[in-house]
């Protein structure tokens, strides 16, 4: 059965090549666990699933309830048009961007609830680590990553294929200034906790308060000088020293999983 399906769907493609090229428009997630969690996400709006001959022999049952079109393509023209830059596992589903949520309407939600954690970003702009900073955001509740719309990506494939199927889960609020967004944060209640490796005050001895919101600085900068003002506490996460030499900071998506981390256990969040 899955030969039939194959051999129909080469011919599919030789037809309709064109087809596909002219669909630039439609997101592109790459692998398993991100097409899977993808594809179970009501509110995303699916195109099509393309795969290899390989992860049909793999995946097709599995896929073929869940979404009308689904087409196999020789490894060669796979890699050509998809195997470039990602590790893609063989799976690719076009579908279309979520709906963007909007601060007012995250700060209208965390209102009902009594703790509640968000993370902000500040010029962070490496797509691995904002995916990788959302995978850890879902597995400990927190649902809304704040964004810079100017100096931050866009929703793309490699932010989604890092997430590994939390782009489903979490979602990243665009805001045009950080200033502004942190005063208005603060207007609803909440702390802003500033992670900065210079702080003197380390997060294993700090008091985080029910509604925080961890701020994080740029890979290769930290936090700007105006945000760091803008911060209710600086906190830093405690380092190692050695004999020879001190690791005096942590990359920014483990720096998030830490603080994250840190939270749940605070308030004996069920994650």
């Amino acid at each position: 059965m899955l030969f039939f399906h194959l051999r129909y769907n080469y011919q599919f493609m030789a037809k309709n090549s064109q087809f596909l090229q002219k669909n630039s428009s439609l997101l592109n997630i790459y692998g398993y666990h991100s097409v899977k969690a993808a594809l179970k996400n009501d509110k995303r709006r699916k195109k099509r699933l393309i795969l290899n001959p390989t992860s049909a022999e793999n995946y097709y049952d599995e896929f073929k309830g869940k979404i009308k079109e689904i087409i196999i393509i020789s490894q060669k023209e796979f890699k050509n048009k998809y195997s470039k830059d990602e590790n893609t596992q063989g799976i690719v589903l076009q579908a279309f961007d979520l709906k963007e949520l909007t601060l007012k309407e995250i700060l209208k939600n965390s209102s009902k609830n009594k703790e509640s954690i968000l993370l902000l970003l500040d010029q962070v702009n490496d797509p691995h680590n904002i995916g990788a900073i959302m995978r850890s955001a879902a597995l400990f509740n927190c649902l809304s990553i704040i964004i810079s719309e100017n100096n931050s990506p866009e929703m793309n494939s490699t932010i989604i294929k890092s997430a590994s199927g939390a782009a489903e889960i979490v979602s990243l609020i665009k805001v045009p200034n950080i200033s502004r967004c942190i005063n208005e944060l603060k207007k609803n209640d909440y702390w802003i906790i500033g992670l900065d490796s210079e702080a003197d005050k380390t997060l294993d001895k700090f008091d985080i308060p029910k509604k925080s919101v961890f701020v994080l600085g740029s890979e290769h900068s930290g936090l700007r000088e105006l945000t760091k003002k803008n911060c209710d506490y600086k906190i830093s996460i405690k380092n190692k020293q050695y004999k020879y030499f001190e690791i005096d900071s942590l990359n920014v998506s483990n720096a998030a999983s830490i603080a994250l981390y840190e939270y749940n256990k605070k308030y004996n969040i069920d994650y």
